[in-house]
């Protein structure tokens, strides 16, 4: 049986309207905040606390990250070591600024290129190592 060619045309015009309407994205503004650009995503500090630091570690960590929607981190070696505060951490493996430092910090940024982070490192190690009056004053910013 054939549709007269009204209905023919009535059903393949409304067929194309159906699908302009339900193709359209949501709201700019909701879609926006379910799904920012990059440079509008959230970033942290991210702690690598006295040497305590592995490369599966990194891994997980950035990709939890990136999971959850975290824009980027700054790599933020801090050990305490102060007499006033009568606490340390637990002294890890890894050597700020050895070779294997370095290594993890290079996995650090490969993965974090990998998974879309930006990544920045601190100025220096520890809490507050650029300045103090702990810091003799030739070794100061």
């Amino acid at each position: 049986m054939r549709l007269p060619r009204f209905y023919a045309c009535f059903l393949s015009s409304f067929a194309v309207l159906l699908f302009a309407l339900t193709a359209q994205s949501a709201d700019p503004i909701d879609e926006g905040f379910a799904n920012p650009p990059a440079d509008a995503r959230p970033q942290t500090w991210w702690h690598w606390m006295n040497g305590n630091v592995t490369k599966e570690g990194i891994t997980a960590d950035l990709e939890a990250m990136a999971r959850i929607g975290i824009g980027g981190a700054q790599i933020f070696n801090a050990a305490q070591h102060d007499d006033l505060l009568r606490h340390t951490e637990p002294p890890g493996p890894i050597k700020t600024l050895s070779p294997e430092w370095m290594a993890l910090t290079q996995h650090a940024i490969r993965e974090a290129e990998r998974l879309g982070l930006e990544l920045a490192i601190h100025n220096c190690p520890g809490w507050s190592e650029s300045g103090g009056p702990w810091v003799p004053v030739d070794q100061s910013m």
